[in-house]
C-alpha cells in the first residue's frame, strides 16, 4: 500500500519563488513575457502573451529562469491558474509564482497534480487576500502543507492516469472549438450571406 506523507511545499521543492517585479517595456515581438492571464487550462498560452527584448528577458531571468518541469501558479489577480512547463521554450514571468519540484522527493508531473488537489486549493482559498486584486504571498505558498504519495512508482502511475484524462479532455475541447468555428461559418453563410443550400432557387425579395 502506498504511504501518504505530509510536508510543506518548500520541503518538496528546490525553489518556490516568483517572476520579475520590474515592468519592462512591452514589444510586438521578442521573448515571450508570461503573466497570470496567459495561464489557462493547465498550459502556458503563448498566443496571447506580450513580448520583451532579449536584454530585458535576461534581466528578468536573474530572479528565476523557467524550465521544463516547473509549475507556474498565478498568485496575483486570477489566483489559482496553474500550468506545467512542458518544453524548453525561452520565456520570463511576472505576477506568477514558480514551483520547482525536488526530483529526489516528488516526480514533476505528479507534483503538478498535488498543486491542483482540493487540499492545496483549500489552502489557497483560506489565505488569499485583497478584494480588488486577490493575492497570495510566497511565504504562504512555501508554508502550505499537503499530502503526497511517497513511492515514486505510484506517483508515476497516478500522474500517468490523470494526464491521460487531461489529454482526452483537451482533445474533446479542441473538437468543440472546431465545431463552434464551423457552426459560426455556416451561420454567416446561411443567415448573413444567404448562401444556404439551393439558395439559387430562391430569389431574394426586396422589402417594400
Amino acid at each position: 500500500m502506498a504511504t501518504l506523507r505530509r510536508a510543506r511545499m518548500e520541503e518538496l521543492c528546490e525553489l518556490v519563488t516568483d517572476g520579475t517585479h520590474d515592468s519592462p517595456k512591452l514589444q510586438k515581438d521578442g521573448v515571450p513575457f508570461i503573466k497570470g492571464k496567459n495561464i489557462s487550462g493547465g498550459t502556458v498560452d503563448f498566443s496571447t502573451c506580450d513580448f520583451i527584448t532579449q536584454q530585458d528577458h535576461e534581466e528578468a531571468c536573474k530572479r528565476v529562469k523557467p524550465r521544463r518541469g516547473d509549475i507556474l501558479f498565478s498568485n496575483i489577480g486570477s489566483v489559482g491558474d496553474t500550468a506545467l512547463v512542458k518544453d524548453d521554450r525561452e520565456f520570463s514571468i511576472k505576477n506568477v509564482a514558480l514551483f520547482r519540484p525536488n526530483s529526489h522527493k516528488v516526480e514533476g508531473s505528479y507534483f503538478y497534480y498535488v498543486v491542483l488537489s482540493p487540499e492545496f486549493r483549500s489552502n489557497v482559498i483560506n489565505v488569499r487576500s485583497g478584494a480588488a486584486q486577490p493575492f497570495i504571498s510566497l511565504a504562504n505558498l512555501r508554508a502550505f502543507e499537503v499530502s503526497y504519495i511517497e513511492d515514486f512508482n505510484t506517483q508515476r502511475r497516478v500522474s500517468g492516469i490523470l494526464s491521460a484524462y487531461d489529454e482526452l479532455i483537451e482533445n474533446s475541447q479542441r473538437r468543440i472549438r472546431i465545431l463552434e468555428t464551423m457552426a459560426r461559418s455556416l451561420y454567416q453563410e446561411w443567415f448573413v450571406n444567404f448562401r444556404f443550400p439551393e439558395h439559387e432557387k430562391h430569389p431574394r425579395v426586396t422589402s417594400p
